[in-house]
C-alpha cells in the first residue's frame, strides 16, 4: 500500500469513517452521473482515493465506485444548491433539510453495500478543503460538482487542484453554466493549464 492511499484512508478513517448503514427506499438522482468520461478516466489513472466535491445523493460516488476500489471522500453540505435554498425566497427547515439529503444519500449508500468504501463529509468545501491541507492528504482523482456561478468554481478549483494528485474532473461546462466555463478558462490560463472537456465533463490533468 502506498503511503498516499494509507494517509487517506486514515484521514478517512478518523474524520468520515463510513458511511452510516440507513435502512430505506434508495433513491438515486443526479445529472450525467453515469457519463462515460468517469470510466475513461479512471481507466485511465487508476485512481485508489477520490474527493468529490458536491455529491448531493451519491449518484456519481456509486458510479465510481462501481468502476473501481478506491476510497471515496463526499464533501457536501447535504443542504442542497443555494438556488434550492433561497428560491422564491421562501424559509427553510435547514436542519430538517440536511436531515432529508443526508438520510436519502445513506440509504442509497447502504442500499449498494458501499458504506466502506463511501464516506461522507459534511462541510463546506472551503472547510473541508483547509481540513485536507492541515492534514497533508491527497487525492488522485478530485471530481468538482458543487456550485456553479463563477466564483463558486474558481474558488474550488483553486481550493482543489492542489489537492488532486492525478487528475481533476469538473461538471456541467455546458453554455448553460457559462460560470463554469469561464471560471475553467480563468484559472487554466492564470496556472498555464491544458484542458479537455468531453460529455459536458471538463478535464485537468496534472
Amino acid at each position: 500500500m502506498s503511503n498516499n492511499l494509507q494517509k487517506f484512508r486514515d484521514f478517512k478513517y478518523s474524520f468520515c469513517p463510513v458511511t452510516p448503514i440507513r435502512p430505506g427506499e434508495s433513491k438515486i438522482e443526479g445529472w450525467q452521473s453515469d457519463s462515460y468520461v468517469f470510466k475513461d478516466v479512471i481507466d485511465k489513472y487508476k485512481p485508489m482515493t477520490i474527493v468529490e466535491i458536491g455529491s448531493w445523493l451519491g449518484a456519481s460516488a456509486l458510479h465510481m465506485s462501481s468502476l473501481c476500489e478506491a476510497h471515496i471522500i463526499c464533501v457536501d453540505t447535504y443542504l442542497g444548491s443555494n438556488a434550492d435554498l433561497w428560491r422564491e425566497h421562501k424559509t427553510k427547515d435547514l436542519i430538517n433539510n440536511f436531515s432529508q439529503i443526508y438520510n436519502q444519500f445513506c440509504i442509497n449508500i447502504t442500499s449498494h453495500f458501499k458504506n466502506d468504501y463511501i464516506s461522507p463529509l459534511p462541510m463546506t468545501s472551503s472547510s473541508a478543503a483547509e481540513l485536507f491541507r492541515d492534514c497533508d492528504i491527497t487525492a488522485d482523482l478530485t471530481y468538482i460538482d458543487a456550485g456553479h456561478q463563477y466564483k463558486e468554481v474558481y474558488d474550488d478549483l483553486e481550493a482543489w487542484f492542489p489537492l488532486a494528485d492525478k487528475v481533476l474532473i469538473g461538471d456541467d461546462y455546458s453554455p448553460r453554466w457559462p460560470g463554469v466555463i469561464q471560471a475553467v478558462k480563468t484559472f487554466t490560463l492564470e496556472h498555464n493549464l491544458a484542458y479537455d472537456v468531453s460529455d459536458s465533463k471538463f478535464i485537468i490533468a496534472k
